[in-house]
């Protein structure tokens, strides 16, 4: 069946760069561009869709404010796939530069996304100027300390000694970085942004993310992973991802998808994971209930409403099942 041109209202949609016109209809397109700019594309994301399983488009919308680990995250990420082309190149000049601390400067896709605050930039006098106009000049990329690009480069070091990051990553199959995809479904506008996909042995096209966790609060075992990929929804981001893959290369033709990760303190372990059976049908079924509560609201409000109601009428409200059988064992009286 064709899909019809979206005519999703803009105020449910982030960004201010339309939708691209050759992803209307049957056919998917791919689309090298800087992340700035996939985000500023008119279409449902991946994290838009997560958001809808419980809540509203005002959540999608709602801007995240860039933290410490989300920063250290981006440098890694950069700095990986620096490092991936350079070892394809020559391993031993990649290794070279590293421990000359010489990779930072030569790192494009780093210097391109992050830049790393000078040392004295908040020193003496005029720094508050100085800073402003340091933050003026790298406007729209990550802004790191020095001691966050050096925990982003032990962390690269790290996922280089793991056996699987490499087979995912430099095997004798070259992959796709960063690749965006966008299509139509359901006449809605779609996109996605794979850190990294390639083409297996059988031929199926592989979807990687890199994920870094804190290291502290949740580790990078399994059991850690696990929890964390339920209360983040990662397993819809699987979903979202492997849809796009079969949209460009065909259903039969995309292989669970995987995520590596690494720690962002010591000892900065890493793993490898791949989306099982369970998690992708559960990923597409919220992927699937996230997009009938997105259509269902909008045909209820042509205009996303400045703000959410969530009832109008006197709701009665009861406990959650976890907290009366908590407190069903407690005894009347005081202390």
């Amino acid at each position: 069946m064709t899909e019809e041109t979206p005519t999703v209202d803009k105020s449910y949609l982030p960004g201010d760069i339309p939708f691209p016109e050759e992803a209307v209809g049957n056919d998917a397109t791919i689309q090298e561009m800087p992340e700035d700019v996939y985000h500023r594309i008119q279409a449902f994301s991946s994290s838009y869709l997560r958001s809808q399983v419980d809540a509203t488009p005002h959540h999608a919308l709602t801007s995240v404010t860039q933290t410490d680990a989300m920063r250290v995250g981006i440098a890694f990420e950069s700095l990986f796939e620096d490092a991936v082309h350079a070892i394809r190149e020559n391993e031993d000049s990649f290794w070279s530069l590293y421990h000359e601390h010489r990779f930072l400067t030569s790192a494009p896709t780093f210097m391109r996304r992050c830049a790393v605050k000078p040392l004295d930039l908040n020193k003496g006098t005029g720094a508050r100027a100085r800073a402003e106009e340091w933050s003026q000049q790298h406007a729209g990329k990550s802004l790191i300390t020095n001691v966050q690009s050096l925990v982003a480069l032990t962390m690269v070091k790290s996922a280089l000694s793991n056996k699987g990051w490499r087979r995912h990553l430099l095997s004798k199959v070259i992959g796709e970085w960063q690749q965006a995809i966008f299509w139509t479904e359901d006449g809605l506008p779609m996109k996605a942004l794979l850190d990294y996909d390639y083409p297996n042995s059988d031929g199926a096209r592989v979807g990687v993310d890199l994920k870094t966790v804190n290291g502290k609060i949740s580790r990078g075992h399994s059991h850690d992973f696990s929890a964390k990929a339920a209360n983040l929804r990662y397993d819809v981001q699987a979903a979202h991802y492997m849809t796009a893959l079969a949209r460009i290369h065909g259903e039969p033709h995309v292989a669970p998808f995987v995520w590596l990760v690494v720690e962002q303190t010591r000892p900065y372990g890493t793993a490898c994971y791949t989306a099982s059976q369970e998690m992708c049908r559960s990923g597409f079924r919220q992927r699937e209930h996230a997009i009938r509560r997105l259509k269902r609201y909008m045909d209820t409000h042509d205009r996303l409403p400045e703000f959410p109601a969530y009832s109008t009428d006197d709701v009665l409200l009861h406990p959650p099942s976890w907290h009366t059988y908590r407190t069903e064992g407690l005894t009347a009286g005081g202390i």
